[in-house]
């Protein structure tokens, strides 16, 4: 089996189908290096749903979003504030700059400020304690609580200026950090929209539902969990490349022959032979009991 199992999120559901024979290939556990990223299925659905993030949020702003120069005066640009600057936020932030809009980001990575400034958006600075904020792989860390406490608080000074918010920011295998809250949401101005991306694992915003939009205070929340699927041409244009890559890679002379020395096949197999071999996920399962 070949795909995507989530197995950080569902490391029982690997177990289940490594207890009935199976070998897994998870194309979510491809390791960050250069011969990888034609085989990249994260940052493939990544770019679809940040750019349908966009669209879905322009769709629902009762305000268009670049500035206007009419007989009947200067309409404003929309301002859009997105979170997380991964693939899914850098590819927001590019649609939202190529439909007009004034576009600001944030990420708790310092290293990603210079990717934010060459899309053409501001990058926005909270003083918080980011040190230990990258993982491996440049993957964000996860947090405690003290340190999303604070940032909830300077984040809906940030949501209260803007027309549109992006949620992007997720920690690989955990739930989604908390990042605007209820009141944050109600401190925005009626007509803005919120779309959450994280919303397949808990969301950003504490008031979003997937699958649904929400509103609230005459804010709009949107939470599609698979915004990849409403644009399936490409999607499936990309991850079908993506797959047949990964493919190829476990051929050698015509015959499917995986190298276990290569660490594109150690880093995905989770299951071989009727049993996890993936470190990551036995400790996973050995800590679910």
């Amino acid at each position: 089996l070949i795909g995507m199992c989530q197995p950080l999120g569902e490391p029982k559901l690997v177990g289940e189908f490594a207890r009935r024979g199976l070998s897994i290939f998870a194309l979510e556990l491809l390791p960050r290096i250069t011969r990888a990223q034609s085989m990249d299925v994260l940052s493939s659905m990544a770019t679809v749903a940040g750019y349908r993030a966009v669209i879905l949020a322009a769709a629902h702003l009762p305000k268009m979003f670049p500035m206007l120069m009419t007989a009947a005066g200067t309409i404003s640009a929309a301002k859009v504030f997105v979170i997380g600057a991964g693939v899914a936020g850098l590819q927001a932030i590019a649609t939202a700059k190529r439909l007009g809009a004034v576009v600001s980001a944030y990420d708790i990575r310092p290293a990603v400020k210079e990717q934010i400034l060459s899309l053409g958006a501001k990058f926005v600075e909270m003083e918080l304690d980011t040190s230990q904020a990258e993982a491996a792989g440049g993957y964000a860390r996860a947090m405690d609580e003290d340190f999303y406490r604070k940032q909830r608080q300077l984040m809906a000074k940030v949501a209260a200026e803007n027309d549109v918010v992006i949620c992007t920011a997720a920690v690989p295998g955990k739930r989604a950090p908390l990042l605007l809250s209820a009141e944050a949401v109600r401190g925005m101005a009626p007509g803005s929209v919120i779309v959450d991306l994280a919303a397949e694992s808990g969301g950003n915003c504490e008031l979003s539902k997937p699958d649904q939009t929400v509103l609230d205070s005459g804010v709009t929340i949107i939470a599609p969990t698979n915004p990849a699927s409403e644009a399936p041409f490409h999607a499936s244009q990309m991850y079908s490349r993506n797959v047949s890559t990964f493919l190829l890679a476990l051929v050698r002379n015509g015959q499917f022959s995986p190298d276990m020395d290569d660490q594109i096949v150690r880093e995905t197999l989770v299951a071989r032979e009727g049993q996890v071999v993936h470190p990551r996920i036995r400790e996973l399962l050995d800590g679910s009991g």
